[in-house]
Order: C-alpha cells, then structure tokens, then sequence
C-alpha cells in the first residue's frame, strides 16, 4: 500500500531505477502472495482474479511486439513499422547492413521496458487481490491511499506557496506540481486519492445511519452524523486536501476528471433520477467544457481572480494545438493498423505523419485513448474494453451488497473510474 505513495516522491515515480527497485519489491509480495491459491477460503471465489487474464494477455501482446520477426510479416501486421524499418532508414544504412529481421515496435528497448512495467502491475494486482479481502485490510488500503495522496496535495500546496524553497533537491518547473514533473500524472494520483476518501466517507456513513451516497433518498444534513466519528476525519482531511491540490496543480484534464468521478460516484449518471439527471449532467458538461476551452489561471491566484477573457493563454484545449495534432496522431494509428507500433514508441510512430499540428515534438497525444490505439491498434482497444467489462461486472456486484464496506468500494470504484476514463 505504502509503495505507490513513496514511489510518487521520486519525481512521481518516472525514473527507471525507481521502477526497478518497485519490482523487486511487487514480486516478493506477489510470491507471497501464491500461498492464496492454496487458501480454501480462496478457491471458492476465483471469479475475483478474472481480471488477471485479460491483463496477461495484455502483457503478453506488448511482448510480442518487441520479437524481431520476417519482414513480410510486419508489414501485414503493422504497415508504417514495416515501412520505418526499410525505406525510412534507406538513406542512412548501407544495403549490406539493413536488417533481415525486426520487430513492429519502432523502439525495442523502450518497449521491453513498457512491457515490463505492465507485467509489473499484473504483479501487483495479483498481490492486491489476495491480501484485500476482508473489511479490515479494504478499510486499511482505502485510509492508506487517502493519506498518501492528501500528503502529495500538501505538499504540492507547500511548493506552490515556496517556489524557491528546496526540499529533496527537487526544483519546480514547468508543468511540475509537487514531487511530480507532470502535473496531469500528479492530478491522476489525487483523483485516485479523492476516490479513496469518499470511499471511507461512503462506508463511515452507511454504518452509522444505514444511508448510501449514491441513493436518490440522501441528503447533505446525514453527513452530520459524521462529525464525532473519527475515521471519518480521514476521509474529510482526504478530500479537502486532494481537492485543492486538483484545483491548484494547472491540470485542466484532472478537474473534468474529478466531475466525472462525483457524477459516477453520487450516482447521477448510472442510475435513474427522474428529470433531475438531465440539468445535473448537462451542468457538469458545461462546466468540464469550459474548464478545457476558457483560459483560466489555475493558481492559488484563480482563487481571488477567474482571468475568463484573456485571449493569451496558450494552455487551453483550443489554443495548446491537441486538436490540430489529434488529427496526426490518427493518421499514424491509422497506418500502423492492425497490431500498433509497440508500446512507448508514440513519440517516434507519429513524426512521419506530422502534418497539420505543431511542430513540437509530442512525446505523448495527451490523450490517453488515441496513443493507445496507436500503440497497441485493435488489440489494445479491446483488451482495454474487456478490463473496463469485468471492473463494471464487480462494481455491479458489489451494489447488491448490504456491507457498510462494501458501499464504500463502490464509491471509491466508480470514482477512481470515472477519473480514469476521462
């Protein structure tokens, strides 16, 4: 639980050693975790390590990306990888040392290590799913997940405050926030931490006055009852912190994330309000709309003063060139149809194809989805659908529950969810 939290510290967990020392660590836990299967208790509910398929084959596919194979071969499975290996290096490499064989990513190495990482998180989930299973340690995970994340809102709140101070050697720059030199990374960590805080609040309500957040029945004044209960302060601190720090870190994509992630969690969405749905998710459209397009100084200073006319702001989605360079990115996903470029290669996969976006170099698409169909083609997109299939399956599941805790997963679920997905 603790380790995602102190690997965060470490310029948000983006350096490789840090990832290599993450392994070692998530395969001791995962060796210790096989004892489950031997577990009676286990094997009559294996249903909960369903997930593990999709995402070994998920692993097992960005593997197979990086095989060097016959060239015939990759040009059928990937077109513009088979084209990078043969006429885009024409000009640079004799014909004597051009390759007989090569892989369909455009980046072998960056790959294997992708993969890596990916089979690192089957690992991890592994571990999870065996060590999670009852009221105590699910109550534990979700108060550990909110304290990390409220720390990682404190002190980004703190570096904000002190630019010039100088704490682990760590120097703010552009786009940083904290510990993290993405912001959209550290928004992501505190979304998950908002989830894991309303979780608690979730669960600490429904055992002490038998009422859920998401039925149409609640009402603001039951949260009184939380006031004298102690647990539910961690929640409380959790939220506040994590909030001001999604509000403050300059991650636009982080605060629709957070409005989607309360509209799935309050229920608003997924379940039938009357004509009362309709102005509450069109309100929460606008205001995520606006929040992408109008140029809005997202500092402590937005506090005092909302700059909504300024036309110089450069960081929104019309004017930071994402739509212009969206239409490269599809181009590139379109010719690298069917198996993709390989995972981590979309800053190399997408340069043959820039055309109408910025001559930038786009390390990323700033868009989750569209890289992923780059990367990875039909694949990807429907392992990914088959993930997002048994995680609605479980949450499904768990609504028919009458624990308190449970209630409380379901909130932090949808949640955690909804951030993603958007």
């Amino acid at each position: 639980m603790i380790l995602p939290m102190a690997v965060a510290a470490d310029f948000g967990g983006v350096l490789w050693w840090t990832q290599y020392v993450s392994a070692l660590a998530v395969a001791a836990a995962a060796l210790l975790a096989t004892a489950v299967f031997f577990d009676h208790t286990a094997a009559g509910n294996s249903r909960r390590f369903a997930i593990l398929l999709p995402l070994g084959l998920w692993a097992s596919f960005a593997w197979l990306l990086t095989l060097q194979i016959s060239p015939s071969i990759v040009d059928s499975l990937s077109p513009a990888s088979g084209q990078a290996y043969t006429a885009w290096i024409a000009p640079f490499v004799p014909p004597s040392e051009m390759p007989s064989q090569f892989p369909i990513s455009l980046d072998r190495f960056g790959s294997q290590h992708a993969a890596a990482v990916l089979t690192l998180l089957i690992g991890l989930v592994w571990a999870s799913l065996a060590v999670f299973k009852t009221r105590s340690s699910t109550a534990v995970f979700l108060s550990v997940t909110a304290v990390g994340a409220a720390a990682h809102a404190a002190f980004g709140v703190y570096r904000t405050i002190n630019p010039e101070s100088n704490v682990w050697d760590i120097t703010m720059g552009s786009g940083a926030f904290g510990a993290f030199v993405n912001r959209n990374n550290a928004a992501l960590l505190l979304n998950l931490g908002m989830a894991a805080s309303l979780g608690l609040l979730a669960w600490r309500l429904t055992a002490l006055t038998g009422q859920e957040v998401d039925d149409p029945t609640f009402e603001i004044n039951d949260l009184v009852a939380l006031v004298n209960d102690r647990e539910s302060w961690i929640g409380v601190i959790g939220v506040v912190f994590c909030l001001t720090g999604i509000m403050i870190c300059g991650s636009r994509g982080g605060i629709v994330s957070a409005i989607g992630g309360i509209l799935l969690a309050l229920g608003w969405v997924r379940q039938r309000r009357g004509l009362m749905t309709i102005p509450v998710v069109a309100a929460a459209i606008v205001a995520g709309i606006l929040f992408l397009i109008v140029p809005l100084q997202l500092s402590l200073e937005s506090f005092k003063s909302f700059n909504l006319l300024s036309g110089s702001d450069h960081t929104t989605l019309l004017r930071d060139g994402r739509f212009a360079h969206w239409r490269d990115g599809w181009e590139t996903a379109v010719a690298h149809l069917p198996a993709g470029s390989g995972l981590s290669t979309y800053a190399y996969a997408y340069l043959p194809f820039q055309q109408t976006g910025s001559r930038s170099w786009y390390h990323h698409a700033d868009n989750l989805w569209l890289e992923m169909f780059t990367e990875q083609g039909f694949m990807g997109v429907l392992l990914s659908l088959w993930v997002l299939a048994i995680l609605l399956g479980a949450l499904n599941r768990i609504g028919n529950s009458a624990d308190a805790i449970d209630h409380g997963l379901r909130v932090a679920g949808w949640y955690a969810l909804g951030a993603i997905l958007i």
